[in-house]
């Protein structure tokens, strides 16, 4: 299967329109505009064309470009294009629970950047943001359930503030793994090889879990006391 798109000049075949929109992130049958051939990449190797789309959602509307390019050792003349990517992209915010953002603003702020970082595919540096995020939910935890030891908090290591502040356990057990592989995005030599972003991201979204059911069950229990 192929879909045809034309230039003023000529029709070309492209392996499959997009089908999710870059904007708005929902899945989508786009409105095609145009076609543009941009000619040699790379002098014999491949031929590239770019098709501008369009969003059909009501609510989004955008524009945007699909780069498509003949597969190697391929003549343009009988290629099917293939998609190689979709421009321009808008990171899709993540979704956190209420409780943790009312908790921690700064680790909502962090850990959107992050996620931001790898959508951008800069996956050297998303990793520590995601060990930042980290280390600002854990420690406003810590303050909020021990105000009176805030100043100690702030300036102690992840690890300290983990063994010493955290005293629900399910939150102290997830804690302390995701932060090992959180320093291992930081450090030169990783401790764990065969754990990676995928594992961290997944460490830290069970923690993220640990820590709003533990805000929800203390808002059931003083809000319902005993009759």
């Amino acid at each position: 299967m192929f879909e045809v798109v034309k230039s003023d000049s000529k029709a070309y075949r492209v392996d499959h329109f997009p089908d999710v929109c870059p904007q708005c992130h929902h899945a989508i049958e786009p409105k095609y505009e145009m076609t543009r051939e941009l000619g040699f990449l790379q002098s014999h190797v491949e031929k590239r064309i770019d098709v501008f789309f369009s969003c059909p959602r009501q609510s989004c509307r955008a524009s945007f470009i699909a780069f498509y390019t003949v597969p190697p050792g391929v003549s343009s003349q009988l290629a099917i294009y293939d998609l190689d990517s979709v421009a321009p992209q808008m990171s899709k915010i993540p979704t956190l629970p209420d409780r943790v953002s009312s908790l921690s603003p700064s680790f909502v702020e962090i850990y959107s950047q992050a996620d931001v970082a790898e959508q951008s595919n800069l996956d050297q540096i998303c990793g520590c943001g995601y060990r930042k995020a980290l280390e600002f939910l854990i420690k406003d935890f810590a303050c909020h359930y021990h105000p009176a030891q805030i100043e100690t908090i702030r300036g102690a290591t992840l690890a300290t503030v983990i063994r010493n502040h955290i005293d629900e356990r399910s939150i102290k057990t997830r804690a302390e793994l995701a932060s090992w592989l959180g320093n291992d995005e930081t450090h030169y030599v990783r401790k764990w090889s065969d754990k990676d972003l995928n594992d961290l991201k997944a460490l830290l979204e069970l923690t993220v879990a640990a820590v709003n059911h533990h805000l929800l069950a203390d808002h059931y229990q003083s809000e319902m006391k005993p009759v």
